[in-house]
């Protein structure tokens, strides 16, 4: 926890204490070819956490 200790004077910034719970499946459609989805659930202190939707394609040579 970066924020465990702050200076006097400033506060902790709890959008920072955050947690992700990640869902996710990848697909080989040919060899070195890989396509990957996946769901984030992102919650935090400040309550302002925001999910998000990811999709990569990587190539392995």
């Amino acid at each position: 926890d970066t924020q465990n200790r702050v200076p006097v004077g400033f506060s902790r910034d709890l959008a920072q204490d955050a947690n992700f719970k990640t869902l996710g499946v990848e697909v080989k459609p040919i060899p070195n070819i890989v396509v990957k989805t996946d769901y984030q659930w992102v919650t935090n202190g400040a309550g302002t956490g925001r999910n998000q939707f990811n999709v990569n394609l990587g190539y392995a040579f």
